[in-house]
């Protein structure tokens, strides 16, 4: 799918239409970012997701005859739907001769007709769901509900029982996740470091967690220098040189002019080839699991570690 704006304008938020060069039928929509609901609407159009009309224009001609085109730039969110709409009512794109939309009405599917085997399987999933019938939810509870759905965040508590309830969902049934037994190359190896000291080298978030207490979130945003510590452990992805501290701090600032450089947190003076010769090979022996938690070696490695 072709794009007719620049990459600034992307980023934008607007109404945009797609159009195709074999018979001109359009698609109008709105976005919040022009580049993120382009990329979604490719995604969704080549595995098939879309609706079915687009998707068998694309099965047919292929995703390289669709262009993307921003029609509009709007600055108030709010208007977004009701100009999506003029739009909408103005190229008539939801005539199946004219356009690729399914509904009249912008932002909702009413008035659109489901298939017959998507209404069957709505049915078969609510009958016998009658865990509410004939209540009502009293006023305190909406208020709560209400305020419930207005925060940006889930606790932790919340977290768990959302976790608890989705385990044991079938969500590939029958088929093989298409990553069940590969390495993941998201992976990252995690440094930990405790009073300044480094202790211990995993691979991956999740390891982290378990072992030193949070959750992957947790892990990640002290990794990022979004928080400072998690249960007084200090984390930091692995990425041995000349510019990380053996306390960990990372001087981004460093240019290769400067040989030497003091370190704003622990104060330590060093000298950068020194200092890469140093982490490269600590993070390589706590890798092979040769320094132990105190800084010295196992029965594995013999001789002394320079920290």
């Amino acid at each position: 799918m072709k794009a007719l704006s620049s990459h600034i304008e992307m980023r934008r938020m607007g109404i945009y239409k797609i159009w195709n060069t074999v018979n001109n039928k359009i698609y109008i929509g709105s976005a919040i970012c022009f580049y993120k609901r382009k990329a979604q609407h490719t995604h969704d159009l080549l595995s098939g997701r879309h609706n079915k009309r687009f998707c068998n224009f694309v099965k047919k001609y292929g995703i390289a005859s669709l262009v993307f085109e921003i029609v509009e730039f709007i600055d108030d969110a709010k208007t977004l739907i009701n100009r999506e709409q003029e739009w909408i009512n103005k190229m008539q794109s939801f005539v199946s001769s004219k356009g690729f939309n399914v509904s009249k009405i912008a932002g909702s599917t009413y008035g659109v007709k489901m298939p017959e085997s998507h209404k069957k399987a709505c049915s078969k999933r609510m009958k016998g769901n009658n865990l509410f019938s004939g209540k009502k939810h009293s006023e305190e509870t909406k208020r709560l509900c209400s305020i419930a759905s207005q925060k940006k965040t889930w606790t932790a508590e919340s977290s768990k029982k959302l976790s608890l309830a989705k385990r044991g969902v079938p969500i590939w049934q029958d088929k093989k996740h298409p990553q069940l037994g590969n390495k993941s190359t998201r992976v990252k190896t995690i440094a930990v470091y405790k009073n300044g000291e480094l202790i211990d080298i995993l691979q991956g978030t999740k390891k982290v967690a378990e072992k030193y207490g949070g959750d992957h979130a947790q892990v990640v945003r002290v990794c990022n220098g979004i928080k400072q510590t998690s249960h007084g452990y200090v984390f930091r992805y692995v990425e041995p040189s000349s510019r990380m501290c053996t306390c960990g701090k990372v001087n981004a600032r460093l240019t290769l002019s400067d040989r030497v450089w003091t370190c704003e947190t622990c104060g330590s003076v060093h000298d950068r080839d020194h200092l890469a010769a140093q982490n490269i090979l600590k993070f390589g022996l706590q890798k092979q699991n040769i320094i132990t938690a105190t800084g010295g070696t196992s029965g594995r490695a013999s001789g002394r570690v320079v920290h």
